[in-house]
């Protein structure tokens, strides 16, 4: 009805700085959808787009991040302060969300996969097997990765993306070298840089950048876009 709420404020001050907002993009992905009742108690149609973060899973330790979204810095506040935070889902609980999630697969046309790091994560492999067996390897398949790892246990995330029409990576990359192994602490530039070298071959993933500007990265990011202009990255969809 065009009136403003409290929970949006962040969108509509992004908006009123001629930002596109989140509620913007994301009227725009879904406006095919006029049919939906927001007075029914009940929706009786299965969710099309799943934005699943299951885990603070992460090989990382990133020096503007916490341990809310890191199990590394989770691991070191105990040790040093010995502080215990409950702060993602239990074993039984997991293993509850990831059933419900499979079982509620079959219209699914978007998937998003956060984290932690949710290329560390098990059962994003599994609900990726899931959407194979489905043959819904026509969906958008989004992710916000620190791009350090595309082999986990007996997974190759390469191969299974292969089998995709459309990956889109967001890569949390914000420095280049050994800026970035500082500010992101257990990053290995050399393996960024070969990972890179590998999705070049697939056609059908897209890689973007999204850095985290601090003072710690703030006089090295033209160093860094030259590093990638140099790698053979395509600066026009530089995030």
């Amino acid at each position: 009805n065009n009136k403003q709420h409290s929970t949006c404020k962040r969108c509509y001050l992004l908006e009123s700085q001629g930002a596109e907002s989140e509620r913007i993009i994301q009227n725009r992905v879904w406006n095919s959808i006029e049919d939906f009742d927001f007075n029914a108690d009940v929706v009786e149609k299965n969710p099309i787009y799943f934005d699943i973060r299951l885990s603070n899973l992460c090989n990382l330790k990133c020096r503007m991040c916490s341990s809310y979204f890191s199990s590394s810095i989770q691991q070191e506040e105990e040790q040093i302060w010995g502080i215990k935070q409950a702060n993602t889902l239990t074993k039984s609980r997991k293993a509850e969300s990831i059933e419900q999630i499979l079982d509620l697969l079959p219209n699914v046309e978007k998937l998003y996969f956060a984290g932690g790091e949710p290329l560390m994560s098990p059962e994003h492999y599994r609900i990726l097997e899931r959407v194979i067996e489905l043959n819904k390897t026509d969906i958008s398949l989004n992710y916000t990765t620190n791009f350090t790892k595309l082999q986990h246990g007996k997974w190759n995330v390469l191969e299974l993306w292969n089998k995709f029409d459309n990956v889109n990576l967001l890569a949390s990359l914000d420095a280049d070298g050994d800026i970035a192994e500082y500010v992101r602490h257990g990053t290995i530039w050399k393996e960024i840089l070969k990972n890179y070298q590998q999705i070049k071959t697939i056609k059908n993933v897209k890689f973007s950048i999204m850095s985290t500007v601090g003072f710690m990265n703030v006089e090295n990011l033209i160093e860094m876009q030259t590093s990638w202009h140099n790698n053979g990255f395509d600066l026009k969809v530089y995030v």
